[in-house]
């Protein structure tokens, strides 16, 4: 009886050690799914971390390389703008009129005594003292003289400078300029006169007589001494000054340039009239004491005479019959080719 009970208690415990065994394998086949699921989740994870970092560092590469580029760019345009900027620079030194003493004498400056010396040290030793701008530096000639205005000499001083001196200056222009010495700057010059009427007309009568087709032309550092006559299919080009100041010179030499010829004459007008069956107009370049010169119209232009007054400047066109008379100089047949309001 004993040993049935044995047998069949070995047999229960046998039973279940067989069940146990059953859930513990089915338990380890369960983490075994579960623990490999895991790891090809961790796979997953580190194939798609691996693949956004390698995304993050081509994005990053690329927009470096932009930046490189647009630097490149920055620099190149840098280049550019500071080229333009060194040729806008020259072209506007270049095309601003350098004056020397033989333009100033043209339109009827007479130098008398270079004070250049006196001048670059006197400018020098105010500026060091009084803290006053420099109005020696750059200073290259100055020149003291007379000018000949409504008749009158006046007494006028030319300062040349080596580059231009329109924007220089200011206090000291002003200073004496409120000091009953006016200063006013054209180019590379600064002129000095007892007037500011003088100073004023001597700077037109410069722009004036460096004027191309009555527009201002640009200019070479190295102007001519005076400004050039043009002939153009059988018409001469001029000015009024020209021809004013040629036949002063000699009507001998002036009528072998210009008597008989057609001109395209500018000037200013002076005042204008009717004589008989004509209208004469007398003309001038700068100053109304020149030698006169007369341009004769027909009697249908008459109505003109108001606009003549109003011009500042006018070009008239006709032929130059020299000096028939005392000491006008005439141009008959004329007629009005343009009128600068």
């Amino acid at each position: 009886m004993k040993s049935v009970r044995s047998v069949l208690l070995a047999i229960t415990l046998a039973f279940a050690l067989t069940s146990c065994t059953g859930e513990l394998s089915e338990r380890i086949e369960s983490l075994t799914l579960a623990t490999n699921s895991l790891q090809e989740q961790v796979e997953e994870l580190e194939a798609e971390s691996a693949a956004r970092a390698e995304a993050l560092t081509l994005a990053t590469n690329a927009l470096q390389q932009q930046v490189e580029e647009l630097k490149a760019e920055s620099a190149a345009k840098s280049e550019t703008l500071e080229a333009l900027r060194k040729q806008i620079e020259h072209s506007t030194e270049t095309s601003i009129r350098r004056y020397e003493l033989s333009d100033v004498e043209a339109i009827g400056f007479k130098a008398e005594k270079d004070e250049t010396l006196i001048h670059q040290l006197s400018a020098a030793f105010l500026s060091s003292s009084f803290l006053f701008e420099d109005m020696s530096k750059g200073l290259v000639e100055f020149w003291k003289g007379s000018f000949h205005f409504a008749g009158e000499p006046s007494s006028v001083g030319i300062y040349f400078y080596d580059r231009n001196i329109e924007g220089e200056f200011g206090i000291m222009k002003e200073l004496n300029s409120v000091m009953g010495n006016p200063h006013i700057a054209v180019g590379n010059i600064i002129v000095e006169c007892a007037s500011k009427k003088v100073c004023e007309f001597i700077v037109d009568a410069l722009k004036s007589n460096s004027s191309s087709d009555r527009g201002i032309a640009t200019i070479t550092p190295t102007p001519q001494a005076a400004p050039s006559v043009s002939t153009t299919d059988s018409v001469i080009e001029l000015t009024i000054y020209q021809l004013s100041q040629a036949y002063a010179k000699g009507s001998g030499s002036a009528d072998g340039k210009y008597k008989g010829k057609t001109v395209l004459a500018t000037g200013k007008v002076n005042k204008a009239f009717t004589k008989g069956n004509r209208v004469e107009v007398e003309l001038y370049g700068f100053d109304t004491t020149e030698k006169v010169v007369v341009c004769k119209l027909e009697i249908s232009q008459q109505s003109a005479i108001s606009n003549l007054l109003s011009s500042k400047e006018i070009t008239v066109k006709g032929k130059v019959l020299g000096v028939p008379g005392f000491s006008n100089i005439v141009i008959d047949p004329c007629s009005i080719h343009h009128l600068f309001k």
